[in-house]
């Protein structure tokens, strides 16, 4: 039931682009972006979870398993070479937390220097 809640962390990027619309109309794509990359891959865990629901569900179940396959994948591999999981062994709680931390970071990285090249082409 938890992992439906992370749903909710959608609303995230959707604030931080009007925050950023009024406040820094110049950087608008880059903190939008860092913020997009700090929540996907827990949102799509949650979309996954949610193809229990019988027709709707599954359209959702589906595009959280493809954004787990895109985004989940960098963040297992990191923490397994960290030594905090062992491959191939049953993910805890906590060790899935480690695996969301480091697809934040990687993520949050990557979609933010994307953003910083979309903003400059777009002020250039």
């Amino acid at each position: 039931m938890t992992k439906h809640l992370l749903v909710f962390l959608a609303v995230i990027p959707v604030t931080a682009y009007f925050w950023t619309k009024t406040r820094y109309p110049e950087k608008i794509y880059q903190i939008t972006g860092i913020f997009m990359g700090l929540v996907v891959s827990p949102v799509g865990l949650a979309l996954t979870s949610l193809s229990t629901i019988p027709v709707v569900g599954m359209l959702f179940g589906l595009s959280g398993a493809i954004l787990l396959v895109i985004h989940g994948i960098p963040g297992y591999f990191m923490v397994v070479s960290a030594g905090l999981v062992e491959p191939g062994s049953l993910l805890t709680g906590r060790q899935q937390l480690y695996i969301e931390l480091f697809n934040g970071i990687l993520w949050s990285t990557v979609y933010g220097l994307l953003g910083f090249y979309f903003d400059s082409r777009r002020l250039s």
